[in-house]
């Protein structure tokens, strides 16, 4: 009897219909190949100790044999306990991905998108007009009438009345620039409704004399906003180079 055949024998114990001893190669290849550790290791390592012992051995290696038993079953156990450690490993890996998914924080809005967005919101609002001649002999609260248009988007400004009409609430910048006649002198004031928000004083010796008036007010939709002269001794402005304009900023 082959080593081999013993060893198999003792772990294995033998048929009742065959004994150990006729084992062949072929045999023993077929328990080999037939014992799957992950599905077969618990059922087997149950088995092991039961086992019965149906060879007489005639050796004096009988010691030998059970101590490589032993540490058989030793490595099962362990096998079947990393096994476990392995599955309890993957699903907290699982639960833990699982959490982090939960709590993913979205990224944040580049500027860009918040402004299109904002954009989106609200018409765009802006006009830019200026005079296409001189005005001369201007009588007290006589609107200045800017009739050549330069940009007008939301048509909000009239440039046959030089009224700009607040289509929605909110934020707006206003600029006003106003050149006087040679040696002359002109004042006027940008005005909303019937109040009077600024000033402008334009005039000069032996020269032209210029004035610029950059404001932001808050308007009501409805609200009318213009350019008037204020004394009878406004006498001149110089055509092109006087110009009326306003944006809205943020709507409210």
């Amino acid at each position: 009897m082959s080593l081999t055949t013993i060893l198999l024998t003792a772990l294995l114990g033998t048929w009742q219909t065959r004994s150990a001893t006729s084992l062949g190669a072929k045999d023993i290849s077929k328990i080999i190949h037939g014992v799957d550790f992950r599905d077969s290791t618990k059922p087997f390592l149950k088995k092991l100790p039961f086992l019965p012992m149906r060879v007489q051995l005639n050796c004096s290696c009988a010691r030998e044999i059970e101590e490589i038993r032993d540490q058989l079953k030793y490595e099962v156990s362990q096998r079947i306990e990393m096994l476990g450690t392995i599955e309890l490993f993957i699903s907290e890996i699982f639960n833990l991905k699982t959490l982090v998914n939960s709590k993913v924080v979205p990224p944040p809005v580049e500027p860009k998108t918040i402004q299109a967005t904002a954009a989106a919101d609200f018409e765009e609002t802006a006009f830019s007009s200026r005079l296409s001649h001189h005005l001369t002999n201007l009588k007290p609260d006589q609107i200045v009438i800017f009739d050549q248009l330069l940009t007008n988007i939301g048509s909000a400004y009239d440039h046959t009345t030089g009224i700009f009409n607040c289509p929605i609430s909110g934020t707006y910048q206003f600029f006003v620039k106003i050149l006087s006649g040679f040696n002359d002198k002109v004042e006027t004031a940008l005005i909303v409704n019937t109040i009077e928000v600024t000033r402008l004083y334009s005039g000069a010796q032996h020269a032209h004399g210029s004035s610029t008036a950059p404001v932001i007010i808050l308007l009501e939709k409805g609200d009318k906003v213009f350019v008037k002269a204020l004394y009878q001794k406004s006498s001149h402005v110089h055509g092109v180079y006087s110009t009326f304009s306003g944006y809205l900023l943020r709507p409210i």
